[in-house]
């Protein structure tokens, strides 16, 4: 297992307990940790909208899993393939 996939199974068990089932499986069960490093993780989402809706509404337990998990919280960014 990848060092980033440990770290996203780490901070998801965290989110997990912030958030309902039903919330963790619609927003966060196709969501990677793609790019880790000190200062920021980002986060291979779906599309555009689940990186605006994640950004907007739970971009603050996500800050918090990081730091539970890690005991620090990098700057969080979203990455998406365009549509073809």
């Amino acid at each position: 297992m990848s060092k980033k996939k440990d770290i996203w199974t780490q901070v998801s068990g965290f989110l997990k307990s912030k958030v309902t089932q039903r919330e963790f499986e619609t927003w966060f069960s196709a969501t990677a940790l793609t790019e880790f490093n000190s200062d920021q993780a980002v986060l291979l989402v779906p599309n555009k909208f689940f990186a605006a809706w994640i950004e907007e509404r739970y971009l603050s337990k996500i800050k918090t899993s990081f730091n539970e998990a890690l005991g620090y919280s990098p700057e969080i960014h979203f990455a998406y393939d365009p549509p073809l």
